[in-house]
Order: C-alpha cells, then sequence, then structure tokens
C-alpha cells in the first residue's frame, strides 16, 4: 500500500523521523476535522429528537446506535479499496458522505428520514476511520506500526471530548441549525487539511481482474477474523462504561459518575501516548494478557464501587487496558495480513468494534435490568476475559500447527 519512497529508508535518522510525525500529524489533523463533523451532533441530537421531533427513549436509543451497522459494513469495503486506489481517495469520498449527511440533518424531519440519514453517515464515518487507520499505519516504521495502529482511535477519543463542549455551547448560541452547519462543514475542512499528506497508492500484487480478483482482494480480511471475535468481546467493557456507569453510581448515590468517564478517556490518550517506545519491547501475547487483566479489573471494581475514588480507579484501569487492546491484537493482524491487502484486514479488524458495540449493548442493557449493574459490570468483565482466552487458545493452536 505504502509506496517505497512514502516508508523512511532508515527510521533511525531524524530526519526520516520528522518526515514520518509531520506526515502523521498531517493525516490525524485531518481526521479530527472530519470527525468533528460526527462528534458534534452526539450531545444535540438527542435533545432533538426527543424536542423537535416529538420521539421518546427508544427512538433515541435508535438514532444514536443505527450508524453502527453501516460503518461495520463498510469499513471492510473501505479497506479494499483502500489497498487498491490508495487511502486519500477512499478518506475523501468518507468525509464527503459525512458532510452530505451533515447538511442532511435539515431535512431529517420524521424518525424515518432521520434513521436513513444516520445510516448514510455510517457509511462515512466507516470510510474516514478505516482509511485514515490504514493511513497512519503505512506510512509509519515497521516497528512503530502497532502503536500507530491506535492513533486514530486516540484521536478520536479527544475529538469526542471536544465535539461535546462545542455541540453544547452551539446549541446555546445558535440551536441545532448551527450544530447542522458545523457537523456539514468540518468534514470539509479536513478534506483541504491533506493537501501536502502523501498518498498510500499501491495496486495488491498478482490479483487477477473481473470478480475473482474482487473476491481474491476481500480474502485478505480473514487475518482479522480471530482477533476481531477478540475485540469486539473487549468492547463489552467500553459499553458498560460509557453507557451504564453514570445511571449505576446515582442509584448508588454516588455523585461525579460523568467524571469517571471522563477519567477513562484522558487514561485511554495517556496511556496510548505512552506506550510507543515499549511497544516492540513486549511480545503481543503478553501485551493482550496484560491489557485485557486490567481492563477486567477495573470493570470489577466499577461493579463494587460504592465510592467515587474507587469507580475513578476502575475507569482509569479501564483506560490503561483498553489503550493497547486494540494496537496489540492488532499487531496480530498486521503480521498475519499479506503487504498487498492489509487495509482490508486492518478495516475489517475495526468494523468489530462496531459489532462488540452493538451487540454489547442491548446484551448489557438486559442483564443490568433483570439482574443489576453489578452483575452487568462482572459479566462485561467476563466476556473481556473470554476474549483473552481466545487469543491465547488460537494462537498456540496456530503455533503447533506451524
Amino acid at each position: 500500500m505504502a509506496s517505497n519512497n512514502l516508508a523512511p529508508a532508515s527510521p533511525d535518522t531524524a530526519k526520516a523521523a520528522r518526515k514520518w510525525r509531520r506526515h502523521t500529524l498531517q493525516v490525524l489533523g485531518a481526521t479530527a476535522m472530519a470527525y468533528l463533523g460526527f462528534a458534534v451532533v452526539v450531545p444535540a441530537l438527542p435533545l432533538y429528537v426527543r424536542g423537535d421531533l416529538g420521539l421518546g427513549a427508544g427512538s433515541i436509543g435508535l438514532v444514536m446506535g443505527i450508524d453502527a451497522v453501516t460503518t461495520a459494513l463498510i469499513r471492510p469495503v473501505a479497506g479494499a479499496f483502500a489497498d487498491r486506489y490508495g487511502c486519500r481517495l477512499v478518506f475523501c469520498l468518507g468525509a464527503g458522505v459525512l458532510a452530505l449527511s451533515g447538511a442532511g440533518y435539515y431535512l431529517s424531519t420524521t424518525l424515518g428520514l432521520m434513521i436513513a440519514n444516520r445510516l448514510l453517515m455510517g457509511l462515512g464515518l466507516g470510510a474516514l476511520l478505516s482509511s485514515a487507520t490504514i493511513w497512519v499505519v503505512e506510512i509509519a516504521p515497521e516497528s512503530q506500526q502497532s502503536w500507530a495502529l491506535g492513533l486514530v482511535g486516540m484521536v478520536n477519543y479527544g475529538t469526542l471530548a471536544a465535539g461535546v463542549i462545542l455541540g453544547q455551547a452551539l446549541v446555546s448560541w445558535g440551536g441545532y441549525a448551527l450544530v447542522f452547519a458545523c457537523a456539514a462543514a468540518t468534514p470539509a475542512l479536513g478534506v483541504a487539511a491533506l493537501v501536502r499528506a502523501p498518498d498510500t497508492a499501491r495496486k495488491p500484487p498478482t490479483l487477477p481482474g473481473g470478480t475473482g480478483g474482487l473476491v481474491r482482494q476481500f480474502s485478505g480480511a480473514r487475518p482479522a477474523l480471530v482477533p476481531g471475535v477478540s475485540l469486539a468481546l473487549t468492547y463489552f467493557g467500553y459499553v458498560a462504561l460509557t453507557s451504564f456507569t453514570v445511571i449505576a453510581l446515582s442509584e448508588r448515590d454516588v455523585p461525579g459518575g460523568a467524571a469517571v468517564v471522563s477519567v477513562y478517556a484522558l487514561s485511554l490518550v495517556v496511556a496510548r501516548l505512552a506506550a510507543g517506545p515499549f511497544t516492540g519491547r513486549l511480545r503481543t501475547g503478553l501485551r493482550i494478557i496484560l491489557s485485557i487483566t486490567l481492563e477486567a479489573v477495573g470493570l470489577v471494581l466499577l461493579g463494587v464501587a460504592h465510592v467515587l475514588p474507587l469507580a475513578i480507579l476502575g475507569a482509569a484501569l479501564m483506560g490503561i487496558g483498553l489503550a493497547e487492546v486494540y494496537p496489540a491484537l492488532g499487531d496480530r493482524v498486521l503480521k498475519a495480513a499479506g503487504n498487498g491487502r492489509r487495509g482490508a484486514a486492518v478495516a475489517t479488524f475495526g468494523a468489530f468494534i462496531q459489532i462488540g458495540i452493538s451487540t454489547g449493548g442491548p446484551l448489557l442493557g438486559i442483564v443490568a435490568e433483570s439482574m443489576g449493574y453489578t452483575s452487568m459490570f462482572l459479566l462485561a468483565a467476563i466476556c473481556a476475559l473470554a476474549g483473552m482466552v481466545i487469543d491465547v487458545i488460537m494462537y498456540q493452536m496456530r503455533a503447533r500447527a506451524a
């Protein structure tokens, strides 16, 4: 995917390192600007659906979560196209669809139209995230590719935090119309930020044309399937924390639930940044075991926390653990995928995040309602550990087969 003139010829040289960092920052900056079009509507849309559309909590949940369907479906397709045509084209198409969906909010005056627009938004978001992730991996030195795999997610967390604040402010200043205008404008600004970023265009090697070649192109996603299942199971913990922590702590008369979620996000960003120098020094299997164990311990603490400090500790451990889960499991994918079809594998792997969120949310909600929030957090911890066990068993089976 990355042409030889893009990858640093000698990653140890200061000049090559500066070039890599500059190009990476360009892609990440463009991603943040485009992703802001998604993030800025997060605080405003539930209020708009309830107030202006006159719909209830069930409809709000549907509107806010339905985009995960198309995001998950489009990511493998976007990855395959990034392999074939380069990341710039796929990124720009994704950002363009995001901008179109931002303008589409003006026309979303019924539940059906709103759902259709959110499905459209999911297509754009999936293409954007897939291409951006592949891009930063392919321009990174080989020793840093596993760490680079988590950079887009880190930027998204920061952008989401800023977007929530901005969205609330825009509603106060100019109402929902101003929020929707921002959602339409910022993806276009993201495209403009890519003017000098190098592309990664490269056709996959020795693939025949026609339908057979296309099928073989998508077969590059196969290395992502088992690590993807483990990733989806670990993201049950993400759903538990982000969706249920505030209300669970409130029922225990523990104030500050929102601060707990913020601690999680901050811990994840700091841990992912700090992990860069160490990713090549620890074995992938050990990284996976340590990170998922930290996540599980954090979930257990959240499940039993009746004081704020204990909940904050649990959230911090979760953030540190989940910061490394995606890059470590992704390292399995990078090593197993062929160079010419790595994009399809990485994009498919990322789609399992949406699969974990979309399946984990309803399941954990049912458990919370029937058995309580402590049981729900414990189930999320068990699911995360199950993902770790799957990875360990499958890796050992492959090692014996080899």
